[in-house]
């Protein structure tokens, strides 16, 4: 199975059974999406703290970039 897989089946059954803000849905949703994008096709089994974490670092350089640029993204396009 991969993050992919593991994370699709969690936001579709598990997620909509919490009792949570929707400001915390929506950052779960934003991080389902980073971590599909960047790794996504790694395999649970030989996943690592570092990748994630590596994950999340990329996604970050890129906005800070971005917004250096005048392009940082819009809400919608962080999940919101």
């Amino acid at each position: 199975m991969t993050l992919a897989d593991l994370l699709t089946v969690w936001a579709e059954k598990a997620l909509p059974n919490r009792v949570l803000a929707d400001s915390a849905i929506t950052s779960h949703k934003w991080a389902i999406k980073i971590l599909v994008e960047e790794i996504g096709n790694v395999k649970v089994r030989r996943l690592t703290p570092d990748q994630v974490e590596a994950a999340f670092l990329r996604r970050t350089k890129t906005i800070d970039v971005a917004k250096r640029r005048g392009r940082g993204p819009t809400s919608k396009q962080c999940g919101s």
